[in-house]
This record gives C-alpha cells, sequence and structure tokens, in this order.
C-alpha cells in the first residue's frame, strides 16, 4: 500500500467512525512552517466555516504576512499572544485553545489549503499593506 493509500485509508476510517485527529495529519506533516501558522491562526479566527469565503480567510493571511513586515518573524506575530506594532493581540486563553487544537479539525484542511495558496502568490492581495481588520463577530 503506498502512503497515499494508506492516509487516503485512514481519513476514510477517521470519517466513519467520526474521529476527528487524524484528518489532517499527512497534510501537516508536508506543509511548511509558515502554511501551519496561518492555518491555525485562520482556525482560531474563523474555525474554517464556509460561511467565511476563500478571499475572506486570505485577508486574515495578508494581515499576519502585514504585520510580520513590523521587524517581527511569522512565528511572534501568530503564536499566542501575537505580537507586532500594534502590540499583543491574541492574549485570550480561548483563543489559545482553539490554535493549539486546530489540526485535530477536519476544517483546519481548508485553512492549511488557503494558507499554502496565499504563500505561494496564487491569491491576489486585494488589502494592500493593511496590518488591521476589524471582526464584528468576534471569535466563532
Amino acid at each position: 500500500m503506498s502512503e497515499e493509500q494508506y492516509y487516503g485509508l485512514l481519513a476514510f476510517i477517521a470519517a466513519y467512525f467520526g474521529l476527528r485527529k487524524v484528518y489532517a495529519r499527512r497534510r501537516t506533516a508536508n506543509a511548511t512552517q509558515s502554511a501551519q501558522l496561518l492555518a491555525r491562526t485562520l482556525f482560531a479566527e474563523t474555525s474554517g466555516f464556509p460561511k467565511h469565503s476563500d478571499r475572506e480567510l486570505a485577508g486574515i493571511c495578508f494581515v499576519a504576512l502585514n504585520r510580520a513586515e513590523g521587524g517581527y518573524s511569522l512565528e511572534e506575530v501568530l503564536q499566542p499572544p501575537g505580537r507586532s506594532d500594534y502590540g499583543v493581540w491574541n492574549t485570550s486563553s480561548r483563543f489559545r485553545q482553539r490554535w493549539e487544537d486546530a489540526p485535530t479539525y477536519r476544517a483546519y484542511a481548508r485553512c492549511l489549503e488557503v494558507a499554502e495558496r496565499v504563500l505561494a502568490g496564487a491569491v491576489p492581495n486585494q488589502i494592500g499593506n493593511r496590518a488591521l481588520f476589524y471582526h464584528p463577530g468576534g471569535l466563532p
């Protein structure tokens, strides 16, 4: 059995039995650290819900990338409590828990896919150099 078949079977078994922990494991193992950091943040901000468009998720990625241009690494900006020229911004224990648990959820795979596309330059930056955004509903 090839590695691709193995992980496909594993995902099927997990879906069949209602398990969450293995859905994104293979993609996470192959993803870059930057993509994983962005994907965790996307999940913590949106839960990967379909009501949030890929365009919205990409905008969140670009906000993070813009904040990292202020002299901080992407990890410093995104890993709770995120630091940037705009202060510490994600200090709640709820955000940290969602950020840490993100790879264990099925929706994380979508967040990771969007993050990888943004980093690959496949998504145009529609927010320019903006480093702030308004989240009217708070965390989902």
